[in-house]
């Protein structure tokens, strides 16, 4: 996935750090489970992040370690498309659809997804580079190829070959890695300097722990004395995560892709609902046979997204189903 993340902080070591708190919300999988990689600015204050499963990534580093190109950037498909200043830029292929949108985010989707995200993101306007517009986008107002689309930046933006996906420097000169070591002393002092910020940063923090008690009691609560026990009573006083801004769509529709993208053969999703109070994404499947159904169940079960699923009704025309997915699932 790649994301556009407002990171209004000087320094990229502040961002750095900064920057799982600020995709924590905007993804599905949880942060130990994935590896988060800090590209260019894309305008002020925001910035291009790839977010890849680790598992993924570690296939990705030893394919290009086995074809000969540890040392080739890994950049995310999406930066193969160009920034547009509105609308989506996008290349269909077969069974999946590339989209780059205009904040200079990006994702992918099955084809038979594409129609249902495209209608619940406003139905913008598209720049097809490559394949053939779905029937239901028939009527999207095309922007014209010949308009000399921006070029796609690719690896400048972001190369996901970061921390503890680096490159390797055996290769490298012995004077370039004597200067690496020298690099690695002025890191020591650094990580002192850190030390310090961080005992400084704990006494904040136990201030505004008891400032947080003082609130808690406020609205009437009992408010727990250990950290933990804290961090849960607070957590009851607050809103539901995606209430404000339904910004768990895109995470939970980029899981959903993926648990379906070799299960999707000969079934059709006519609709998608999605309920960002609850956190719900409902979906209308069709497909030949009550088998077919059984396969995509078995698919989203095994993705963690535990289905919740509709009786399922057969016709003529074969079997169809409702299925409910809900954000934060595991199994």
């Amino acid at each position: 996935m790649l994301l556009s993340v407002h990171l209004p902080l000087k320094s990229a070591r502040q961002r750095l750090q900064a920057l799982p708190f600020a995709v924590e919300e905007k993804i599905a999988d949880p942060l130990d489970a994935v590896h988060l990689a800090l590209g260019q600015p894309l305008g002020e204050q925001r910035y291009a992040v790839g977010v890849v499963r680790h598992d993924v990534m570690q296939r990705w580093v030893a394919t290009a370690e086995e074809s000969g190109c540890s040392e080739a950037p890994i950049v995310p498909d999406a930066l193969t498309l160009p920034r547009l200043d509105e609308g989506w830029a996008m290349s269909v292929s077969g069974e999946r659809a590339l989209v780059r949108t205009a904040d200079g985010a990006g994702f992918a989707v099955p084809t038979t997804m594409l129609t249902p995200a495209w209608s619940a993101a406003g139905k913008p306007s598209l720049m097809l580079i490559a394949g053939d517009l779905p029937e239901g986008m028939a009527g999207a107002r095309l922007i014209p190829t010949e308009l000399d689309p921006p070029t796609a930046d690719g690896s400048s933006v972001l190369d996901l070959r970061q921390g503890a996906y680096a490159r390797t420097t055996r290769h490298l000169p012995r004077q370039v890695r004597h200067a690496m070591g020298l690099a690695a002393g002025a890191a020591a002092f650094f990580l002192l300097l850190t030390a310090l910020d961080t005992m400084a940063l704990s006494g904040i923090a136990e201030r505004r722990a008891d400032a947080l008690r003082t609130a808690i009691t406020e609205r009437g609560a009992s408010a727990p004395a250990d950290d933990e026990s804290l961090a849960i009573a607070a957590g009851r006083l607050l809103p539901e995560a995606g209430a404000a801004g339904g910004s768990s769509f895109l995470p939970l529709l980029t899981r959903l892709s993926e648990a379906l993208s070799g299960s999707a053969v000969g079934v059709s999703i006519r609709t998608i609902g999605f309920d960002g109070n609850a956190g719900t994404m409902t979906l209308d499947i069709e497909a030949g046979d009550l088998p077919a159904l059984q396969r995509i169940e078995a698919a989203l079960t095994e993705a963690g997204l535990a289905p919740t699923t509709g009786a399922a009704t057969t016709g003529d025309g074969g079997a169809s189903q409702q299925i409910t997915i809900r954000m934060g699932a595991r199994a």
